[in-house]
C-alpha cells in the first residue's frame, strides 16, 4: 500500500498509468482518512477475493509522477469562449466540444 494523503488522484486514470507502465492491478482504492478513521489514505489494488492488497513494485514511481486530470467544465469553456482575445476557429471549437462533437479537454485537478 501507499500513502497518498494529501494527493489528488484519478483512480482511473492511475490504473491505465500503472497498466501502460507494465504493472499488473486490475482495479485501485482508497482506504482510510475518513473523519471516523484518521490514518492515512493509503492507495491499494485488490487480490482475487477483493480484499485490499499491496501493489506491484514499481508502483511508487507511477503514483509520483500521477497528475490528477479532470473534464474541463461548461463554465470554463464559457470563461474562454467570452475572452475577446479567443479566435474565431477557437470558438467553434468551444461550440463543437460542448455539444458533444468533440471530446472534452483534460485539464489537472485543483
Amino acid at each position: 500500500m501507499i500513502n497518498v494523503t494529501g494527493k489528488l488522484i484519478n483512480l482511473n486514470q492511475l490504473q491505465t498509468e500503472m497498466q501502460t507502465a507494465g504493472l499488473a492491478v486490475t482495479a485501485l482504492g482508497i482506504s482510510g482518512g475518513e473523519p471516523e478513521n484518521p490514518v492515512p489514505d493509503m492507495l491499494h489494488t485488490y487480490d482475487a477475493g477483493g480484499t485490499p492488497a499491496d501493489l506491484p513494485a514499481g508502483a511508487q514511481a507511477v503514483v509520483d509522477a500521477h497528475v490528477a486530470l479532470r473534464d474541463k467544465t461548461d463554465e470554463e469553456y464559457a470563461t474562454e469562449f467570452q475572452n475577446p482575445a479567443t479566435t474565431a476557429a477557437r470558438r467553434q471549437e468551444i461550440r463543437d466540444i460542448t455539444a458533444g462533437l468533440l471530446p472534452r479537454e483534460q485539464v489537472p485537478m485543483t
